[in-house]
């Protein structure tokens, strides 16, 4: 039971990981706190089943399609409505991405409805046997394209000239303006980068799960935990965080109750913060 419990947490943690890694880029770099998110996330799942149920284009197709429909998305809602408040405060942003999330899902309610839905994968059902463990297949092809994600993103990220002024931006935007970076063409991209990975976890979890217009309510609430306890602004901190929280969420499922697995993550974030206050990689 432990062995399965683990591997049911690393799936998870998979997801919270990508979600928390957006969060964190976007804090990092844009000093914004984007609480449409969730929303992003949702997106992404209600666009891969109305590509793959409702015009029965392959399921992977789908994928990729829906992750690049919102990474422009991401795009042009910075270019539409961060840039012109690329100088207000922080609390100013918040509420506009706040206002940002209430739109979409309210959009995605009035054009499907608040019902869920379910996104067939190609081999749904198919279970693997490694000695006591059980995989479905959906775990080992999501697990996997989480993992090709994460790589891509360290080669974006430490291996191509615009990974490497995105970094200089994190770093010290005046400075990286100087050398001639392009910084709003960064808070562009990297906003829609973000995006883009809670995108990935969308389509994804809302295959192995269900879609509908408020899965991205707990989801965001996850992200920021999973932030906090990573350190915000430290993407080895939100794997890490990712990993932990779904890990011990499964466990505590396991052995105590699903009924509080939720609560678990909000204990540990409260002991970290009073051990750390700058969560784990935090600076």
């Amino acid at each position: 039971m432990l062995a399965q419990q683990i591997v049911n947490g690393l799936t998870i943690g998979s997801f919270y990981a990508l979600m928390a890694i957006g969060l964190t880029i976007i804090f990092g770099l844009m000093d914004v706190i984007n609480f449409a998110h969730g929303e992003f996330y949702m997106l992404s799942g209600f666009l891969t089943l109305l590509f793959a149920s409702v015009f029965k284009i392959n399921w992977f197709l789908s994928v990729l399609m829906a992750v690049a429909v919102v990474f422009f998305f991401g795009q042009m809602c910075e270019k539409l409505i961060l840039k012109p408040l690329r100088d207000a405060s922080l609390l100013n942003k918040a509420l506009s991405m706040i206002g940002l999330s209430f739109f979409l899902k309210n959009l995605i309610i009035a054009s499907v409805g608040a019902r869920s839905h379910d996104v067939v994968f190609p081999q749904e059902g198919v279970r693997l046997r490694f000695g006591s463990v059980l995989v479905t297949y959906e775990q080992v092809w999501f697990m996997g394209m989480a993992f090709l994600v994460f790589v891509l993103l360290y080669v974006l990220l430490y291996w191509t000239r615009r990974g490497k002024a995105m970094r200089a931006t994190f770093q010290n935007k005046e400075a990286a303006a100087l050398m001639g970076v392009d910084i709003h063409k960064m808070y562009s991209w990297t906003f829609g980068l973000g995006c883009l990975l809670a995108a990935v976890a969308g389509s994804l979890l809302g295959t192995l799960y269900m879609v509908y217009p408020a899965m991205g309510d707990i989801v965001i609430i996850k992200s920021f935990i999973v932030a906090i306890m990573g350190g915000m602004g430290s993407i080895p901190g939100a794997i890490c965080g990712g990993f932990t929280l779904g890990v011990v969420e499964s466990l505590a499922a396991g052995y105590i109750s699903s009924e509080y697995k939720d609560v678990v993550g909000f204990l540990i974030v409260i002991v970290l913060l009073l051990v750390r206050p700058k969560g784990m990689f935090g600076k």
